[in-house]
């Protein structure tokens, strides 16, 4: 008998407004550790989860999104990718980071975005390993 495949997983930033929604849909993330339902269909801007990589920050930090920032995970198979930001099917909040509240507004009025080497200090202060497109966590590091 053969067994499934798991689903191949990657770690992605998401920002959230204290309601836990992404501040341009009224959708609710599910609490920290629960799969969000599948979406079969994906579309930028119009279905599937929303995610970051650390180079998109900038781009949605303060927007309607909010400033609250947590590390997903997310099934990858068959996500859509664009400039600045990437779709997935399946996503999972693991655990809301802290300890940006200054680091990223005070960067990006300074520089304009955050670059390679603020995205590391980033991943510093939040104790995970990022590059501009890639986060290492857990059994990834």
């Amino acid at each position: 008998m053969k067994t499934k495949d798991k689903p191949r997983t990657a770690y992605f930033l998401k920002i959230l407004n204290d309601r836990r929604n992404g501040g341009y849909t009224n959708y609710r993330w599910p609490r920290i550790g629960r799969w969000t339902e599948r979406i079969c269909w994906l579309h930028m801007c119009q279905s599937g989860y929303h995610l970051l990589r650390p180079k998109d920050l900038s781009s949605w930090y303060e927007s309607p999104c909010g400033t609250r920032v947590f590390l997903v995970k997310a099934e990858i198979d068959g996500m859509l990718i664009s400039n600045s930001k990437v779709v997935a099917h399946r996503a999972m909040l693991i655990k809301e980071l802290k300890g940006h509240k200054d680091f990223i507004p005070n960067h990006k009025k300074r520089y304009g975005n955050l670059g390679r080497k603020a995205i590391i200090k980033l991943g510093e202060i939040w104790g995970i390993k990022m590059t501009p497109y890639f986060i290492y966590y857990g059994d990834d590091k």
